[in-house]
């Protein structure tokens, strides 16, 4: 638990520096960067679309380096390491402008080592045939309303 919540601290703190002071973009929020995606094309601001189109691919290399790392190494600590290293780079301002797309490519990396529990797995199994259930209750009623 004291690891999971060092791990969020440590993406959100990423994230708020990112934001405030790196460009306005998330490095770790995937789903900010979509609707900042949804925004700037309405308003025709193309760049900043592309932008955060760009941290959308950043994030999903950043996983796929996880997995691959994770299934030849079979420990998450090579990406762990990596994902310090790129934070450190970026905090010296080594990277530059390279530092969101990195850093959302790290915060990737960091969500893609930690594999669900079989707890976790359970728990989301059984709210999914819960939430089946409703449904079916749900659209029954709404059926037998219909035809009265």
């Amino acid at each position: 638990m004291l690891w999971a919540a060092l791990l969020a601290g440590i993406a959100g703190y990423v994230d708020a520096i990112c934001f405030l002071r790196l460009g306005g973009a998330f490095a770790a929020n995937m789903t900010g960067n979509l609707v900042e995606v949804g925004l700037a094309a309405a308003q025709g601001q193309w760049g900043e679309a592309a932008w955060c189109v760009s941290l959308l691919i950043a994030f999903f290399l950043g996983i796929l380096a996880a997995r691959l790392i994770l299934r030849t190494h079979q420990s998450p600590r090579l990406s762990l390491l990596i994902e310090a290293a790129i934070i450190i780079m970026a905090a010296t301002g080594i990277l530059g402008v390279a530092a969101v797309p990195a850093l959302a490519a790290a915060m990737a990396m960091q969500g893609a080592d930690v594999a669900p529990t079989t707890r976790e797995v359970d728990a989301v199994t059984k709210a999914r045939a819960q939430y089946k259930d409703v449904m079916t209750r749900w659209s029954a009623l709404a059926a037998k309303r219909g035809s009265q």
